[in-house]
């Protein structure tokens, strides 16, 4: 943006400022902030003193974020949540100008299992080139996605692991000791192991 011009006191017999003509005035800005206008020039007329003038640009609003996803995971009585951000859109951004997601926290609606799950989006705040010259109005959003059960694979693989020294077992043994927390466990795929030494 930029800025032209300039006024006068003191002019006498009606005189406008157009008799002032080798004085100019303005300056430009791109990024928001306050800029100074400084006049100059001279007049065989009139004796000159300049004042410094200005011109203010304001931050530009960003309405909303669109466009940040949540991943499915498997089910771990949390309600956390793993944001993707790299497809967020800003409702108000100017020609290419460049934004990014600076930060931004998710949470599932709950812990349970289930699909197509609200994930609440808060503490969006705004990265990028351009970031100083805008200001986020909703630091909130939404996303959807699924908690799925735990399998006894990726239970047992989630466990620390120890060496230990072998010892004979039972000739028929379940291997079901597998704890199951809130549902989250899906208990297909237990083996009974006979004849083993």
């Amino acid at each position: 943006q930029s800025v032209t011009g300039f006024s006068a006191t003191g002019l006498v017999n009606g005189e406008t400022e157009s008799v002032l003509a080798q004085v100019s005035a303005g300056t430009t800005g791109t990024n928001a902030g306050s800029y100074t206008s400084t006049a100059s020039g001279t007049d065989n007329n009139y004796d000159l003193t300049f004042i410094d003038g200005s011109l203010d640009i304001a931050k530009a609003q960003i309405k909303q974020v669109s466009g940040i996803t949540a991943d499915n995971r498997i089910f771990d009585t949390s309600t956390n949540a793993t944001l993707n951000t790299q497809s967020a859109q800003f409702d108000g951004i100017f020609g290419t100008d460049e934004l990014t997601v600076g930060s931004a926290t998710g949470q599932f609606e709950n812990s349970l299992v289930g699909v197509d799950k609200t994930v609440n989006i808060t503490g969006i705040s705004l990265s990028g080139a351009d970031a100083a010259n805008y200001d986020l109005i909703n630091t909130t959003a939404t996303a959807r996605a699924d908690i799925y059960t735990l399998t006894p694979t990726d239970y047992l693989q989630a466990l620390p692991t120890r060496q230990v020294q072998a010892r004979p077992v039972a000739s028929s043994l379940t291997i079901a000791a597998i704890d199951v927390i809130n549902g989250g466990v899906n208990l297909t795929g237990l083996t009974t192991l006979t004849g083993v030494r």
